[in-house]
């Protein structure tokens, strides 16, 4: 089953040109229909602590889900979708690994205009303009892209991501930006339906949005790096990872990296002991540790 379509040619013309695609309905209607049910279990759950399933605490007007890779078994499905495998590689000029993911919901704040966001919100952190990537910090040194799932429809006012046009050619010189510096340059806000993906270079400014109207905004968004570069230790549960996954696909998800065993079981398909319980990297658990160590001698 196809749960992505779009033209990687086309996605590939427009980011080489431009930083950035906006691939219109690209995620099967019954899958997306899935997903949108999953998600809002997710945020009905309540806060947790970080290491069990659901979302995190509210933070500036923003829910975080903790895990996004188990808010259903299509996330990694569509994470290590061969479009946007094929996508990342041939942008980036070389093989690329899935990196890390995460997802949010922006809760509405009638009102809210971009001006006054701009004077609320630290520029940089998150909601001011910014790069992600930094081509020139010294632990990066190369591009990211990033793809970005919309859960729900997003028409103006609705707490789309703002980018500059064509910004991937300079925005990673430096994390921080401000609208004088990059005024003649187009900017705006990317509108699309739910089940849209919106795919940038990384080293483009751009800015979340904040919902103006009564909804609010539904985001999962998948990061990708080339073979060796920067990638996050996740919590997973292995009956979440597909069990057709091709070599290719596992090698781009590059499970060793956050789930040591994950890449043993799967070829060796010793699964039904661990479908209920999740792997975690040694990194992992020893972040997990200190931080309850912390919580309770405080």
């Amino acid at each position: 089953m196809t749960i992505l379509n779009f033209d990687v040619e086309e996605a590939l013309s427009s980011m080489r040109e431009r930083g950035f695609y906006v691939a219109h309905n690209a995620l099967d209607k019954l899958t997306l229909s899935d997903l949108q049910t999953a998600f809002n279990i997710y945020m009905n759950s309540g806060p947790t602590s970080g290491a069990e399933f659901g979302i995190s605490e509210l933070e500036s007007g923003i829910h975080w889900v903790d895990h996004p890779l188990t808010i259903n078994s299509s996330v990694i499905r569509i994470a290590l979708n061969e479009l946007l495998l094929s996508l990342s590689s041939s942008y980036l000029n070389q093989p690329s690994t899935f990196s890390y993911s995460f997802a949010y919901r922006s809760l509405p704040i009638p009102g809210m205009s971009g001006d006054v966001q701009a004077k609320t919100i630290p520029e940089g952190v998150f909601k001011g303009w910014h790069s992600d990537a930094n081509l020139s910090c010294p632990t990066r040194g190369y591009r990211c892209l990033v793809a970005m799932l919309y859960l729900t429809d997003v028409n103006e006012g609705d707490g789309g991501v703002w980018i500059v046009d064509k910004s991937h050619s300079f925005g990673g010189l430096k994390r921080a930006w401000t609208p004088k510096e990059f005024e003649q340059y187009d900017s705006f806000e990317v509108t699309a339906k739910a089940g849209s993906l919106v795919i940038f270079d990384m080293e483009m400014i751009h800015r979340a949005g904040t919902p103006t109207g009564e909804k609010s905004r539904d985001i999962i968004r998948f990061m990708y790096a080339p073979s060796g570069g920067y990638t996050q230790h996740m919590l997973i549960p292995m009956h979440y990872i597909p069990k057709d996954l091709t070599p290719s696909q596992i090698k781009a998800a590059n499970f060793d990296s956050y789930a040591h065993d994950s890449l043993r079981l799967s070829k060796n398909n010793d699964r039904k002991k661990w479908d209920e319980k999740p792997v975690e990297s040694l990194a992992y658990r020893i972040k997990r540790r200190i931080r309850n160590y912390i919580l309770n001698h405080i």
